[in-house]
């Protein structure tokens, strides 16, 4: 905690003049002793101006929060928490490995309305093994059933080097097959077609607008400032990705007053591609005037022969001066976006 403080302290140049958005996270920073959180809300109150604005976000798992520190939460000014239930099964939450029940998950969402938190944010995770159409719809049903203001589905991703890409190399690892698998889809766009939840990314609704800001500055590839062990920034035509070990990140604060492991340089082809793959994910799309204005160069004129085959098939559609995926294209979005990269 001394040593993230301190590259706050180094690197808060930055953030300058006023910081819009702050997510403390991922991981579960919840895990915490309260007094070192909110320590360090005080420091970053401390050395950053904030945004009238601001929207400040903590992320949080169900069985690590608790009303009477959630309130003191609000009071350090938190006011958005992201919480990860993932799944109302007990069955599906241990295969993924989770500490929760589903009973916590729910006290977990009582708590933070009755302590006062303004916005709240639930994740879920579709196509884990075992899952089915019902046990989705049921975890699914329930959360809707509360005044969440933003909810994310995100499928399952299995990657080298876990458990789950140990299980799935060895045979053991019983993903739904494809056709559980869309069946799980239409039934997630038929419950959330019929709630007051609006889709404005890909994997991300909301109520009433209350769009998670900070997800946006990623989505529309604009700065930000990563501080803490493993973090990433992107700044000045660089992305910097600080040490991933706990000793090499502190001794990187400490001894030579730099945290950072890897510099990569973003030269205007990356950041034109990340500018359009990242802004495809959003239902808006990528704005074609904001994009030649932004990058000095027509979309079209860049991509316009192989654009034209997914207009063609139905997968992108242009309208409104916009670039932006159609249902279909939003299906087989990875087949679509992987052409800018």
């Amino acid at each position: 905690m001394r040593a993230l403080t301190k590259e706050l302290v180094q690197r808060a140049i930055y953030l300058e003049p006023k910081l819009k958005t702050l997510y403390i996270g991922g991981g579960t920073p919840t895990v915490l002793p309260e007094e070192l959180l909110i320590g360090l809300l005080d420091q970053i109150h401390a050395h950053v101006d904030f945004d009238e604005h601001i929207e400040i976000t903590l992320e949080a798992n169900p069985g690590t929060i608790h009303r009477h520190t959630i309130e003191k939460f609000v009071r350090s000014g938190i006011h958005r928490v992201s919480l990860g239930i993932q799944s109302l099964r007990d069955e599906e939450l241990r295969l993924l490995g989770r500490t929760h029940t589903a009973k916590q998950a729910l006290q977990a969402l009582e708590d933070l309305f009755s302590a006062g938190v303004d916005q709240v944010s639930v994740d879920l995770m579709a196509n884990i093994p075992g899952q089915t159409t019902e046990s989705f719809a049921d975890t699914l049903r329930s959360v809707l059933a509360y005044p969440i203001s933003h909810l994310s589905i995100y499928d399952l991703k299995v990657e080298e080097g876990t458990p789950f890409g140990r299980w799935q190399k060895r045979g053991e690892l019983h993903l739904p097959e494809e056709d559980m698998a869309s069946r799980i889809d239409r039934k997630k766009d038929e419950l959330l077609d019929t709630s007051t939840m609006g889709r404005y990314e890909i994997s991300n609704y909301a109520r009433n607008q209350a769009v998670s800001k900070h997800n946006l500055v990623y989505w529309h590839n604009e700065p930000y400032l990563g501080i803490g062990l493993g973090s990433t920034s992107r700044l000045d035509q660089r992305r910097l990705v600080n040490h991933r070990t706990i000793g090499d990140y502190i001794n990187g604060v400490h001894q030579t007053e730099n945290a950072v492991a890897i510099v990569e340089m973003v030269d205007a082809k990356m950041e034109r591609e990340e500018t359009i793959f990242l802004g495809l994910r959003l239902t808006k799309g990528v704005e074609l005037g904001a994009f030649k204005q932004r990058h000095g160069l027509d979309l079209m004129m860049l991509y316009g022969q192989e654009i034209q085959k997914f207009l063609d098939w139905d997968m992108l559609l242009i309208a409104d001066g916009h670039l932006r995926l159609t249902e279909l294209g939003r299906r087989y979005s990875n087949q679509v976006l992987s052409l800018f990269v």
